[in-house]
């Protein structure tokens, strides 16, 4: 309950926060402020699953990213919902390809627009986004298989073909 709870709560701040925020910052300067206060919302949001004994998590690799810059795609698998969550509390400064549907949950909107997070539909639009965000060195998270694992089906499902596009066309390391 108490995790549901700072979800609602978190959400509709975020919505506040894009309404005042947006209309008054340049682009640029709204989106690293979304950008940070959505990590700091998740890994508040980790620390209190924690806290209630819910999960135990090991970060391992995102060393690998310390000093690293320019535009760059981080693309993982997505064995559950929570994957994003957690990349994004690792991670400084991501904007993140979103399932277009969820840019309409009222929970996950005023974060995800806040943020900068690009829709997966239209696809030419997703992919034109992403590939000039990335010129313009943007980390990008990328869930290449377009959803979540089904493990009983492989062990890593069958990858789209976007990735493979952006990441030619933007000359960004994945």
């Amino acid at each position: 309950m108490l995790s549901m709870a700072y979800w609602a709560v978190g959400g509709l701040l975020f919505v506040a926060a894009g309404v005042v925020l947006a209309p008054l910052l340049p682009l640029e300067k709204s989106r690293a402020i979304g950008q940070r206060l959505l990590q700091t919302a998740f890994r508040g949001f980790l620390g209190l699953l924690r806290l209630c004994g819910v999960f135990e998590c090991e970060f391992r690799g995102f060393e690998a990213l310390e000093g690293v810059s320019g535009g760059l795609i981080i693309a993982p698998n997505h064995p559950a919902l929570w994957d994003a969550v957690f990349v994004i509390a690792q991670v400084p400064g991501l904007r993140c390809i979103l399932k277009s549907s969820l840019m309409h949950n009222p929970f996950l909107r005023g974060g995800a627009k806040l943020a900068g997070f690009i829709p997966n539909k239209p696809a030419h639009k997703m992919l034109q986004q992403s590939i000039e965000a990335l010129r313009q060195g943007d980390r990008l998270l990328f869930f290449p298989e377009g959803t979540r694992t089904r493990k009983q089906e492989n062990p890593i499902n069958t990858f789209l073909g976007g990735i493979g596009i952006i990441a030619t066309q933007s000359s960004a390391p994945v």
